[in-house]
C-alpha cells in the first residue's frame, strides 16, 4: 500500500511539475475566434453555380466582379456557357493567386504605333505590373494585359486617321495612354 501511495505521489508531482513549468504559447492560425457563416469577399463555393445564376444572398462586401455578375442575373441578362467559364477562370485565378505569364510581345503593338507620332518622347521604362502594399501584406499583379496594348494601338490609329498625325489631340492621346499603360517617359 505504501509503494502504491509513493508512486501516486511521484506521478502527481510530475504532472504538477509539467503543468506549472510550461509557458503559454500561441498556436498558429486561424487567429479569429469568430464563427464565419458567410463569405464576405466572394460567394459560396462552387463558383460555377454563382456564374450560372444561383446567386443566393448577395453581400455588398463581395468583390466587384461578383456584384457585376449578380447585377446581370438580377436584370435578366444572364451569361452564356462560354462567359460563365471565363468568369469562373478569372475568379479561380484571383483566389489561387496565380500570376499570368507576361510576354514581352504584349507592348510591341503600342510601342510600334506610338513611334508613328512625331515629337513624342523616347521611352525609358515600361512597367506592366503594379504593386500594392497593405499592412502585413504585399500584392503584385499585372495591371496592363495584352489587350490593353492592342486597344491603345488601334485607338491611336483611329485618331491619326480622324485628326491627323501632327494634331495635338493625337499627341495628347499618346501622352495620356503612356500614363495609363504605366510607361515612364524620358525627360528631354
Amino acid at each position: 500500500m505504501r509503494i502504491r501511495t509513493c508512486r501516486s505521489t511521484i506521478a502527481l508531482a510530475l504532472v504538477a511539475l509539467v503543468i506549472f513549468s510550461t509557458r503559454p504559447t500561441v498556436a498558429c492560425g486561424p487567429f479569429s475566434l469568430d464563427a464565419v457563416f458567410t463569405f464576405t469577399a466572394h460567394p459560396e463555393f462552387p463558383l460555377e453555380k454563382f456564374a450560372a445564376g444561383e446567386i443566393g444572398i448577395v453581400q455588398p462586401s463581395y468583390a466587384r466582379s461578383y456584384l457585376f455578375v449578380a447585377y446581370r442575373h438580377l436584370s435578366g441578362n444572364a451569361f452564356n456557357e462560354q462567359e460563365q467559364k471565363a468568369l469562373v477562370a478569372l475568379w479561380t485565378q484571383r483566389l489561387e493567386f496565380t500570376y499570368p505569364n507576361y510576354d514581352d510581345e504584349w507592348p510591341k503593338a503600342w510601342l510600334t504605333a506610338r513611334q508613328k507620332v512625331p515629337g513624342v518622347g523616347a521611352l525609358l521604362k515600361l512597367g506592366v505590373d503594379r504593386r500594392r502594399e497593405k499592412p502585413n501584406e504585399y500584392e503584385t499583379y499585372i495591371n496592363c494585359q495584352q489587350d490593353a496594348f492592342e486597344t491603345a494601338a488601334a485607338t491611336l490609329d483611329q485618331r491619326i486617321k480622324k485628326f491627323g498625325l501632327e494634331s495635338l489631340a493625337v499627341k495628347d492621346f499618346v501622352a495620356g495612354q503612356d500614363q495609363v499603360l504605366s510607361i515612364v517617359l524620358k525627360a528631354k
